[in-house]
């Protein structure tokens, strides 16, 4: 699981860590778990109800909306808090083992089906977010994976990802947003186009002067 993987990362000992960021790492493992325990309870309450053949089936189907609206509610949220983690890591406030050992692994965790004992798909949402959290984080993430160790782990991490691009029952939109991804890495982690950004009416007027 997620704490087995960070513990596997050692500690720099010449780090120093000031309440405040220590304050924010602990609020941030505790939303982490709540939110893996909570989807965790929902996939049984969704498992329960699907098998349920005491239940009438207007009543099923209502209960079953309700749940998997919930369980969409909370996984946005998820995907909210590791994003906001991303950028944390990006000011410096938390270390490469965290992004790696729990946000990319959390991201990247497969499921068994319960009825075919098949591993699932992992969500779109999740591999959205897993691409927008690599282009932030990516060419920082990298250059900090400084112990073989971290450096093995982004490695097999970057792999599982790579390889859902193949995967043939995802819609387009996401291969095509993986396959950017792994041009973006295989190109420094420097965009191949500049993003073009809004001009202010000066700067317009400053171009047309030369």
């Amino acid at each position: 699981g997620i704490n087995a993987e960070y513990g596997k990362l050692k500690d720099d000992p010449q780090a120093k860590v000031s309440p405040f960021r220590k304050a924010l790492l602990n609020r941030c493992q505790k939303e982490f778990c709540r939110e893996k325990d909570v989807e965790e309870k929902m996939d049984k309450q969704i498992y329960d109800l699907k098998h349920n053949t005491e239940m009438k089936e207007e009543e099923k189907t209502a209960q079953m909306e309700e749940l998997l609206y919930q369980r969409t509610k909370m996984k946005k949220k998820m995907l909210g808090n590791i994003n906001f983690i991303g950028e944390l890591f990006n000011l410096n406030l938390i270390s490469p083992k965290i992004i790696i050992c729990q946000c990319i692994t959390v991201l990247l965790d497969q499921k068994k089906d319960a009825d075919t004992g098949l591993m699932e798909r992992i969500e779109d949402e999740k591999i959205e977010c897993l691409s927008k959290l690599f282009t932030t984080v990516g060419q920082k993430l990298e250059k900090e994976c400084e112990t073989n160790e971290k450096k093995k782990m982004f490695e097999q991490h970057f792999t599982s990802y790579s390889k859902l691009q193949t995967d043939k029952a995802s819609p387009y939109r996401i291969r095509f947003m993986i396959q950017d991804v792994m041009d973006l890495r295989s190109n420094g982690w420097t965009p191949r186009r500049q993003e073009v950004k809004p001009q202010k009416i000066e700067d317009i007027h400053r171009q047309h002067e030369k």
